[in-house]
Protein backbone atom coordinates (compact mmCIF):
# COMPACT_ATOMS: atom_id res chain seq x y z
CA UNK A 1 0.00 0.00 0.00
CA UNK A 2 2.88 2.38 0.73
CA UNK A 3 4.41 1.64 -2.67
CA UNK A 4 1.13 2.52 -4.36
CA UNK A 5 0.88 5.94 -2.69
CA UNK A 6 4.52 7.02 -2.22
CA UNK A 7 5.71 9.94 -4.37
CA UNK A 8 2.39 10.03 -6.23
CA UNK A 9 -1.33 9.62 -5.57
CA UNK A 10 -1.72 6.64 -7.86
CA UNK A 11 -5.03 4.91 -8.46
CA UNK A 12 -5.07 1.23 -7.40
CA UNK A 13 -5.57 0.08 -10.98
CA UNK A 14 -5.59 1.59 -14.47
CA UNK A 15 -8.90 2.60 -15.99
CA UNK A 16 -10.38 0.23 -18.52
CA UNK A 17 -10.39 2.98 -21.16
CA UNK A 18 -6.65 3.65 -20.76
CA UNK A 19 -5.54 0.04 -20.49
CA UNK A 20 -6.26 -0.99 -24.06
CA UNK A 21 -5.41 -4.43 -25.36
CA UNK A 22 -2.97 -4.53 -28.28
CA UNK A 23 -1.52 -7.44 -30.20
CA UNK A 24 1.30 -8.94 -28.18
CA UNK A 25 4.15 -10.76 -29.89
CA UNK A 26 5.80 -12.15 -26.76
CA UNK A 27 4.45 -12.34 -23.21
CA UNK A 28 6.29 -13.59 -20.13
CA UNK A 29 5.48 -13.40 -16.41
CA UNK A 30 7.84 -13.50 -13.44
CA UNK A 31 7.09 -13.84 -9.74
CA UNK A 32 9.30 -11.50 -7.70
CA UNK A 33 8.64 -12.08 -3.98
CA UNK A 34 4.97 -10.96 -3.67
CA UNK A 35 4.69 -9.29 -7.07
CA UNK A 36 3.83 -10.63 -10.49
CA UNK A 37 5.64 -8.79 -13.29
CA UNK A 38 4.26 -9.39 -16.76
CA UNK A 39 6.25 -8.03 -19.69
CA UNK A 40 4.80 -8.14 -23.18
CA UNK A 41 6.20 -6.65 -26.37
CA UNK A 42 4.48 -5.78 -29.62
CA UNK A 43 5.72 -5.55 -33.18
CA UNK A 44 7.12 -2.06 -32.58
CA UNK A 45 9.21 -3.13 -29.56
CA UNK A 46 6.86 -1.22 -27.25
CA UNK A 47 6.76 -3.14 -23.98
CA UNK A 48 3.87 -3.20 -21.57
CA UNK A 49 5.01 -3.84 -17.99
CA UNK A 50 2.29 -4.88 -15.55
CA UNK A 51 3.08 -4.98 -11.82
CA UNK A 52 0.45 -6.96 -9.91
CA UNK A 53 0.79 -6.34 -6.17
CA UNK A 54 -1.60 -6.94 -3.28
CA UNK A 55 -2.40 -3.22 -3.16
CA UNK A 56 -3.12 -2.81 -6.84
CA UNK A 57 -2.07 -3.05 -10.47
CA UNK A 58 0.38 -0.63 -12.07
CA UNK A 59 0.85 -0.57 -15.84
CA UNK A 60 3.85 1.07 -17.50
CA UNK A 61 4.79 1.33 -21.16
CA UNK A 62 8.41 1.32 -22.26
CA UNK A 63 10.28 1.46 -25.54
CA UNK A 64 13.96 0.78 -25.88
CA UNK A 65 15.80 3.71 -27.48
CA UNK A 66 19.09 1.88 -27.89
CA UNK A 67 20.03 0.70 -31.34
CA UNK A 68 19.00 -2.95 -31.30
CA UNK A 69 20.72 -5.16 -33.89
CA UNK A 70 21.68 -2.36 -36.32
CA UNK A 71 22.10 -3.80 -39.84
CA UNK A 72 22.02 -7.24 -38.29
CA UNK A 73 19.36 -8.35 -40.76
CA UNK A 74 22.02 -8.30 -43.50
CA UNK A 75 24.39 -10.71 -41.76
CA UNK A 76 23.36 -13.51 -44.11
CA UNK A 77 24.34 -11.49 -47.18
CA UNK A 78 27.68 -10.48 -45.68
CA UNK A 79 28.46 -14.13 -44.94
CA UNK A 80 27.75 -14.93 -48.57
CA UNK A 81 30.17 -12.18 -49.56
CA UNK A 82 32.87 -13.72 -47.37
CA UNK A 83 32.26 -17.06 -49.01
CA UNK A 84 32.61 -15.41 -52.43
CA UNK A 85 29.12 -16.51 -53.44
CA UNK A 86 27.57 -13.08 -53.99
CA UNK A 87 28.09 -12.17 -57.61
CA UNK A 88 25.01 -9.95 -57.91
CA UNK A 89 25.86 -6.43 -56.64
CA UNK A 90 22.17 -5.59 -56.31
CA UNK A 91 21.98 -7.92 -53.31
CA UNK A 92 24.48 -5.85 -51.37
CA UNK A 93 22.66 -3.48 -48.98
CA UNK A 94 22.82 0.13 -50.11
CA UNK A 95 23.58 1.29 -46.56
CA UNK A 96 26.70 -0.88 -46.61
CA UNK A 97 27.76 0.44 -50.03
CA UNK A 98 27.25 4.02 -48.85
CA UNK A 99 29.40 3.50 -45.76
CA UNK A 100 32.18 1.82 -47.74
CA UNK A 101 32.12 4.54 -50.42
CA UNK A 102 33.00 7.13 -47.80
CA UNK A 103 36.17 5.27 -46.86
CA UNK A 104 37.55 5.24 -50.42
CA UNK A 105 36.54 8.76 -51.45
CA UNK A 106 40.10 10.01 -50.96
CA UNK A 107 41.65 7.32 -53.18
CA UNK A 108 42.36 7.53 -56.90
CA UNK A 109 39.81 6.84 -59.57
CA UNK A 110 38.49 3.37 -60.30
CA UNK A 111 40.81 3.00 -63.32
CA UNK A 112 43.81 2.80 -61.00
CA UNK A 113 42.26 0.13 -58.81
CA UNK A 114 43.10 -3.38 -59.93
CA UNK A 115 40.21 -5.67 -60.69
CA UNK A 116 39.48 -8.11 -57.90
CA UNK A 117 38.40 -11.60 -58.72
CA UNK A 118 36.42 -13.70 -56.30
CA UNK A 119 38.13 -16.83 -55.16
CA UNK A 120 36.08 -19.82 -54.12
CA UNK A 121 39.00 -21.79 -52.77
CA UNK A 122 37.79 -21.30 -49.20
CA UNK A 123 34.40 -21.80 -47.64
CA UNK A 124 33.12 -20.87 -44.16
CA UNK A 125 31.10 -23.56 -42.47
CA UNK A 126 27.86 -21.72 -41.76
CA UNK A 127 24.21 -22.52 -42.12
CA UNK A 128 22.08 -21.28 -45.00
CA UNK A 129 22.05 -17.49 -45.29
CA UNK A 130 18.28 -17.31 -45.75
CA UNK A 131 17.74 -19.06 -42.44
CA UNK A 132 20.17 -16.77 -40.66
CA UNK A 133 18.48 -13.72 -42.11
CA UNK A 134 15.09 -14.82 -40.82
CA UNK A 135 16.33 -15.66 -37.35
CA UNK A 136 18.20 -12.40 -36.95
CA UNK A 137 15.32 -10.39 -38.33
CA UNK A 138 13.00 -11.95 -35.78
CA UNK A 139 15.39 -11.02 -32.99
CA UNK A 140 15.70 -7.49 -34.29
CA UNK A 141 11.96 -6.88 -34.53
CA UNK A 142 10.67 -8.71 -31.47
CA UNK A 143 12.54 -7.94 -28.28
CA UNK A 144 12.52 -10.67 -25.67
CA UNK A 145 10.75 -9.53 -22.45
CA UNK A 146 13.57 -11.18 -20.49
CA UNK A 147 15.87 -8.38 -21.64
CA UNK A 148 13.64 -5.81 -19.93
CA UNK A 149 13.23 -7.75 -16.70
CA UNK A 150 17.02 -8.06 -16.55
CA UNK A 151 17.27 -4.27 -16.23
CA UNK A 152 15.46 -4.47 -12.86
CA UNK A 153 17.95 -6.94 -11.39
CA UNK A 154 20.85 -6.00 -9.05
CA UNK A 155 23.35 -7.67 -11.39
CA UNK A 156 26.10 -8.65 -10.76
CA UNK A 157 25.05 -8.89 -7.10
CA UNK A 158 23.00 -12.09 -6.97
CA UNK A 159 23.56 -13.08 -3.37
CA UNK A 160 19.93 -13.42 -2.29
CA UNK A 161 18.44 -16.21 -4.38
CA UNK A 162 15.12 -15.97 -2.54
CA UNK A 163 14.47 -12.56 -4.08
CA UNK A 164 15.31 -13.48 -7.65
CA UNK A 165 12.42 -13.48 -10.13
CA UNK A 166 10.89 -16.83 -10.96
CA UNK A 167 9.80 -17.25 -14.56
CA UNK A 168 6.27 -18.62 -14.75
CA UNK A 169 5.35 -20.93 -17.61
CA UNK A 170 3.07 -19.41 -20.21
CA UNK A 171 0.43 -22.10 -19.79
CA UNK A 172 -3.27 -22.27 -18.95
CA UNK A 173 -2.65 -22.61 -15.20
CA UNK A 174 -0.67 -19.37 -15.11
CA UNK A 175 -3.26 -17.54 -17.19
CA UNK A 176 -6.05 -18.73 -14.89
CA UNK A 177 -4.14 -17.61 -11.80
CA UNK A 178 -3.52 -14.16 -13.30
CA UNK A 179 -7.15 -13.90 -14.38
CA UNK A 180 -8.39 -14.69 -10.86
CA UNK A 181 -5.94 -12.18 -9.42
CA UNK A 182 -7.12 -9.46 -11.82
CA UNK A 183 -10.75 -10.10 -10.89
CA UNK A 184 -9.96 -9.63 -7.20
CA UNK A 185 -10.29 -5.93 -6.30
CA UNK A 186 -7.29 -4.28 -4.69
CA UNK A 187 -9.37 -1.99 -2.47
CA UNK A 188 -12.22 -2.67 -0.06
CA UNK A 189 -15.68 -2.30 -1.58
CA UNK A 190 -18.87 -1.49 0.28
CA UNK A 191 -22.50 -1.31 -0.81
CA UNK A 192 -24.99 0.59 1.33
CA UNK A 193 -28.73 0.94 0.83
CA UNK A 194 -30.62 4.24 1.15
CA UNK A 195 -34.41 4.55 1.45
CA UNK A 196 -36.63 7.59 1.92
CA UNK A 197 -39.69 7.34 4.16
CA UNK A 198 -42.25 10.06 3.48
CA UNK A 199 -44.86 11.43 5.85
CA UNK A 200 -47.11 8.73 7.33
CA UNK A 201 -45.52 5.85 5.41
CA UNK A 202 -45.09 2.52 7.22
CA UNK A 203 -45.52 -0.04 4.44
CA UNK A 204 -42.64 -1.60 2.51
CA UNK A 205 -44.18 -1.14 -0.94
CA UNK A 206 -45.10 2.53 -0.55
CA UNK A 207 -41.65 3.31 0.86
CA UNK A 208 -39.83 1.59 -2.00
CA UNK A 209 -42.14 3.24 -4.54
CA UNK A 210 -40.91 6.74 -3.64
CA UNK A 211 -39.32 8.47 -6.63
CA UNK A 212 -38.25 11.68 -4.91
CA UNK A 213 -37.52 13.08 -1.47
CA UNK A 214 -37.41 16.32 0.47
CA UNK A 215 -34.89 19.12 -0.12
CA UNK A 216 -32.95 18.13 3.01
CA UNK A 217 -32.80 14.55 1.78
CA UNK A 218 -31.48 15.63 -1.63
CA UNK A 219 -28.86 17.86 0.01
CA UNK A 220 -27.79 14.92 2.15
CA UNK A 221 -27.31 12.75 -0.95
CA UNK A 222 -25.33 15.53 -2.60
CA UNK A 223 -22.94 15.68 0.37
CA UNK A 224 -22.77 11.90 0.73
CA UNK A 225 -21.18 11.10 -2.64
CA UNK A 226 -21.06 11.94 -6.30
CA UNK A 227 -23.49 11.05 -9.04
CA UNK A 228 -22.20 9.13 -12.07
CA UNK A 229 -23.85 7.57 -15.15
CA UNK A 230 -24.40 3.84 -14.85
CA UNK A 231 -24.38 3.03 -18.57
CA UNK A 232 -21.18 1.25 -19.65
CA UNK A 233 -19.46 2.01 -16.33
CA UNK A 234 -16.55 -0.36 -15.73
CA UNK A 235 -14.16 1.56 -13.47
CA UNK A 236 -16.61 2.18 -10.60
CA UNK A 237 -17.94 -0.54 -8.34
CA UNK A 238 -21.73 -0.64 -8.78
CA UNK A 239 -22.62 -3.42 -6.34
CA UNK A 240 -24.84 -5.24 -8.82
CA UNK A 241 -26.57 -2.24 -10.41
CA UNK A 242 -27.29 -2.68 -14.10
CA UNK A 243 -24.72 -0.92 -16.28
CA UNK A 244 -26.21 -1.78 -19.67
CA UNK A 245 -27.88 0.71 -21.96
CA UNK A 246 -31.28 -0.60 -20.83
CA UNK A 247 -30.91 1.30 -17.51
CA UNK A 248 -32.91 -1.28 -15.57
CA UNK A 249 -31.78 0.20 -12.23
CA UNK A 250 -31.82 3.80 -13.41
CA UNK A 251 -29.56 6.07 -15.39
CA UNK A 252 -27.39 7.28 -12.51
CA UNK A 253 -25.74 5.92 -9.39
CA UNK A 254 -24.29 7.44 -6.23
CA UNK A 255 -20.77 6.52 -5.12
CA UNK A 256 -18.05 7.72 -2.78
CA UNK A 257 -14.36 7.43 -3.67
CA UNK A 258 -12.01 9.04 -1.10
CA UNK A 259 -8.93 10.94 -2.17
CA UNK A 260 -6.72 8.18 -0.76
CA UNK A 261 -8.68 5.62 -2.84
CA UNK A 262 -8.33 3.05 -0.09
CA UNK A 263 -11.95 1.96 -0.48
CA UNK A 264 -15.03 2.60 -2.55
CA UNK A 265 -18.69 2.84 -1.55
CA UNK A 266 -21.72 2.43 -3.78
CA UNK A 267 -25.08 3.59 -2.45
CA UNK A 268 -28.21 1.81 -3.63
CA UNK A 269 -30.61 4.76 -3.55
CA UNK A 270 -34.20 3.64 -4.05
CA UNK A 271 -35.38 7.09 -5.14
CA UNK A 272 -32.86 7.01 -8.02
CA UNK A 273 -34.20 3.68 -9.28
CA UNK A 274 -37.19 3.60 -11.65
CA UNK A 275 -40.60 2.27 -10.68
CA UNK A 276 -42.13 -0.01 -13.28
CA UNK A 277 -45.87 -0.49 -13.74
CA UNK A 278 -45.48 -4.25 -14.03
CA UNK A 279 -43.48 -4.38 -10.77
CA UNK A 280 -46.15 -3.38 -8.29
CA UNK A 281 -44.22 -4.84 -5.33
CA UNK A 282 -40.97 -3.03 -6.25
CA UNK A 283 -39.05 -6.30 -6.24
CA UNK A 284 -36.38 -4.74 -8.47
CA UNK A 285 -35.49 -2.22 -5.79
CA UNK A 286 -35.79 -4.71 -2.96
CA UNK A 287 -33.41 -7.04 -4.78
CA UNK A 288 -30.64 -4.56 -3.99
CA UNK A 289 -31.82 -3.23 -0.62
CA UNK A 290 -32.51 -6.69 0.77
CA UNK A 291 -29.00 -7.93 -0.04
CA UNK A 292 -27.18 -5.09 1.70
CA UNK A 293 -25.77 -5.49 5.18
CA UNK A 294 -26.38 -1.83 6.05
CA UNK A 295 -29.25 0.48 5.11
CA UNK A 296 -29.53 4.24 5.66
CA UNK A 297 -33.14 5.21 6.38
CA UNK A 298 -34.16 8.85 5.95
CA UNK A 299 -37.30 8.89 8.08
CA UNK A 300 -39.70 11.81 7.66
CA UNK A 301 -42.79 9.74 8.45
CA UNK A 302 -43.24 11.25 11.91
CA UNK A 303 -43.47 7.69 13.25
CA UNK A 304 -40.96 5.26 14.72
CA UNK A 305 -39.32 3.17 12.04
CA UNK A 306 -39.37 -0.57 12.72
CA UNK A 307 -36.35 -2.69 11.81
CA UNK A 308 -38.47 -5.26 9.96
CA UNK A 309 -40.29 -2.72 7.79
CA UNK A 310 -38.28 -3.89 4.77
CA UNK A 311 -37.29 -7.48 5.62
CA UNK A 312 -34.29 -9.02 3.91
CA UNK A 313 -31.88 -11.92 4.07
CA UNK A 314 -29.21 -9.77 5.71
CA UNK A 315 -30.34 -6.33 6.88
CA UNK A 316 -27.97 -6.35 9.87
CA UNK A 317 -27.70 -2.63 10.63
CA UNK A 318 -29.98 0.31 9.89
CA UNK A 319 -28.86 3.92 10.29
CA UNK A 320 -32.04 5.91 10.89
CA UNK A 321 -31.94 9.69 10.31
CA UNK A 322 -34.79 11.89 11.52
CA UNK A 323 -34.97 15.69 11.00
CA UNK A 324 -35.67 17.55 14.25
CA UNK A 325 -35.72 21.31 13.64
CA UNK A 326 -33.94 24.06 11.75
CA UNK A 327 -34.13 26.65 8.99
CA UNK A 328 -31.55 25.63 6.38
CA UNK A 329 -29.80 22.30 5.87
CA UNK A 330 -26.42 23.17 7.40
CA UNK A 331 -27.97 24.44 10.63
CA UNK A 332 -30.71 21.81 10.73
CA UNK A 333 -30.60 19.36 13.64
CA UNK A 334 -30.86 15.66 12.83
CA UNK A 335 -31.26 12.67 15.12
CA UNK A 336 -29.24 9.58 14.22
CA UNK A 337 -30.07 6.15 15.66
CA UNK A 338 -28.60 2.73 14.94
CA UNK A 339 -30.94 -0.25 14.74
CA UNK A 340 -29.56 -3.81 14.79
CA UNK A 341 -30.91 -7.21 13.90
CA UNK A 342 -32.20 -9.07 16.94
CA UNK A 343 -29.27 -11.52 17.07
CA UNK A 344 -26.59 -8.80 16.89
CA UNK A 345 -24.90 -7.05 19.77
CA UNK A 346 -25.75 -3.35 20.21
CA UNK A 347 -22.61 -1.30 19.66
CA UNK A 348 -23.99 2.25 19.74
CA UNK A 349 -27.53 2.23 21.14
CA UNK A 350 -27.47 5.91 22.18
CA UNK A 351 -28.89 8.36 19.59
CA UNK A 352 -26.69 11.19 18.30
CA UNK A 353 -27.70 14.74 17.38
CA UNK A 354 -25.86 16.24 14.41
CA UNK A 355 -26.03 19.35 12.27
CA UNK A 356 -26.48 19.11 8.53
CA UNK A 357 -22.95 20.35 7.88
CA UNK A 358 -21.42 17.23 9.47
CA UNK A 359 -24.21 14.72 8.90
CA UNK A 360 -23.12 13.16 5.59
CA UNK A 361 -19.50 12.59 6.60
CA UNK A 362 -20.48 11.08 9.95
CA UNK A 363 -23.12 8.79 8.43
CA UNK A 364 -20.73 7.64 5.72
CA UNK A 365 -18.07 6.59 8.23
CA UNK A 366 -20.63 4.86 10.45
CA UNK A 367 -22.02 3.00 7.44
CA UNK A 368 -18.57 1.76 6.36
CA UNK A 369 -17.60 0.51 9.83
CA UNK A 370 -21.05 -1.01 10.34
CA UNK A 371 -20.68 -2.88 7.07
CA UNK A 372 -17.30 -4.25 8.18
CA UNK A 373 -18.78 -5.29 11.52
CA UNK A 374 -21.67 -7.01 9.76
CA UNK A 375 -19.24 -8.93 7.55
CA UNK A 376 -17.42 -10.22 10.63
CA UNK A 377 -20.74 -11.17 12.20
CA UNK A 378 -21.88 -12.95 9.04
CA UNK A 379 -18.72 -14.89 8.13
CA UNK A 380 -16.72 -14.91 11.36
CA UNK A 381 -13.90 -12.78 9.94
CA UNK A 382 -13.27 -10.07 7.39
CA UNK A 383 -10.33 -10.24 5.00
CA UNK A 384 -9.36 -7.18 3.03
CA UNK A 385 -9.07 -7.55 -0.72
CA UNK A 386 -5.39 -6.59 -0.54
CA UNK A 387 -4.77 -9.43 1.91
CA UNK A 388 -6.62 -11.88 -0.34
CA UNK A 389 -4.50 -10.80 -3.30
CA UNK A 390 -1.39 -11.36 -1.18
CA UNK A 391 -2.56 -14.91 -0.45
CA UNK A 392 -3.02 -15.58 -4.15
CA UNK A 393 0.43 -14.21 -5.01
CA UNK A 394 2.04 -16.40 -2.36
CA UNK A 395 0.22 -19.47 -3.69
CA UNK A 396 1.44 -18.75 -7.22
CA UNK A 397 5.04 -18.41 -6.07
CA UNK A 398 4.92 -21.48 -3.82
CA UNK A 399 3.44 -23.64 -6.57
CA UNK A 400 6.10 -22.63 -9.07
CA UNK A 401 8.92 -23.14 -6.56
CA UNK A 402 7.68 -26.66 -5.87
CA UNK A 403 7.43 -27.41 -9.59
CA UNK A 404 10.98 -26.17 -10.14
CA UNK A 405 12.23 -28.52 -7.41
CA UNK A 406 10.52 -31.47 -9.11
CA UNK A 407 12.26 -30.90 -12.45
CA UNK A 408 14.36 -34.06 -13.14
CA UNK A 409 18.10 -33.51 -13.49
CA UNK A 410 19.93 -34.95 -16.52
CA UNK A 411 23.36 -36.45 -15.71
CA UNK A 412 23.83 -38.13 -19.11
CA UNK A 413 27.08 -36.39 -20.01
CA UNK A 414 28.77 -36.52 -16.61
CA UNK A 415 30.57 -39.71 -17.57
CA UNK A 416 32.21 -38.04 -20.54
CA UNK A 417 33.82 -35.29 -18.45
Amino acid sequence: MMVQHTYIDCAPKPSVQNWTSTKKVNVQTWCLVNTLITVSSDENNVCEIVFRRPAGITVLYSRILNDVGRNIQNVGIFLDMLNGSTDDPTKIPQSYVAERSKSISSLSTSNSIPELKHSKSFNLEVQESDTIGLDVESFRNFMDPAFLILQFQPYPSLESHSEQPILLPNDDATQRAISVLDRTPSIDLHKIGIVFVDSGQTNEVEILANQRGSSNYLQFLSNLGRVFPLANTRDIYTGGLDTSSEAIDGQYGLCYIPDQRMNQVIFHVTTMMPKYAHDTLCTGKKRHIGNNFVTIVWNESGLAYRHDTIPGQFNFVQIIIEPIAGHDYNSFCFKLTLSYRSDMERVAPIPVLLSGSSLAKYVREVAIYSNMMAQVFSTGETISNARERLRQLKRIRKRQESENLNIPLDFTYLGAV
